[in-house]
């Protein structure tokens, strides 16, 4: 599923939200201290948060970008790493119009008002990039396909 969504994303004029449930309108949420809609040009990332939210709903997990730039890591927490991988999960990618957003970091942008989802594709855990390391479940995503040049 991960080479489809790329492959919507790469002309630049759409963003993918991940969410453990289905619909046809993004509402924004509480996202950093303000409502927000938000969206990324990175497949693996939006397959990641919507399977996360289904097992666990929000949190439980922590994202940052390595020292060497080269990933970005989302670490997870036992709970979550032991759901993603013993049970089967079940989440939705939504694809939206990237004109409505605005950036708020490479991995990700923002939009202030309620959307209309494109398009939306069932991932399960089965889509997932990930590592196991000590223990923990960190995905590693490469920081590549000019993610950094999509959507201004």
């Amino acid at each position: 599923m991960r080479k489809v969504l790329q492959s919507l994303v790469a002309s630049g004029n759409t963003l993918l939200h991940g969410s453990p449930k289905q619909f046809d309108e993004a509402f924004p949420s509480l996202a950093d201290d303000e409502l927000a809609v938000c969206a990324t040009p990175c497949a693996e990332i939006a397959i990641t948060m919507a399977l996360m939210k289904a097992c666990i709903g929000r949190g439980g997990y922590t994202a940052s970008l390595s020292k060497s730039k080269c990933n970005l890591e989302i670490r997870v927490c036992e709970k979550l790493l032991s759901a993603l991988l013993h049970k089967k999960v079940v989440g939705y990618v939504h694809v939206m119009d990237a004109a409505h957003f605005s950036k708020k970091s490479p991995f990700e942008f923002r939009a202030y008002e309620s959307l209309y989802v494109q398009k939306s594709i069932k991932v399960t855990n089965e889509d997932l990039p990930f590592v196991p390391v000590a223990g923990q479940l960190i995905y590693k995503i490469p920081v590549n396909r000019n993610v950094t040049a999509m959507v201004n």
